[in-house]
């Protein structure tokens, strides 16, 4: 554990890893936590992997290395303006 409670390392399907040097979800992890989930994998250019989680609602939850976030419909996604989210990391608020 690191100081921060945060366990130092990370399994990555057959490979463990330094948390500190993952950078972006790769497509293996998308596809695994996509197909744990229903949902489906989105490639959105530059390796950047999503897990789309699309709900009865009309509401789409959007999965990425750096948040969970929830768009009220999928032009809304389109747009980038969420109406929920939880950040896994703090770089991501730097970039909205």
């Amino acid at each position: 554990m690191t100081k921060d409670g945060v366990c130092g390392i990370v399994a990555t399907g057959n490979l463990i890893a330094d948390y500190k040097e993952l950078k972006r979800m790769n497509e293996f992890q998308a596809k695994q936590i996509a197909e744990a989930l229903s949902g489906e994998t989105w490639q959105s250019g530059g390796g950047i992997w999503l897990v789309l989680l699309r709900q009865g609602n009309g509401k789409l939850v959007v999965i990425s290395d750096e948040a969970v976030c929830e768009y009220d419909d999928e032009k809304r996604f389109e747009e980038s303006k969420h109406s929920k989210a939880i950040l896994l990391r703090q770089n991501f608020a730097s970039r909205n």
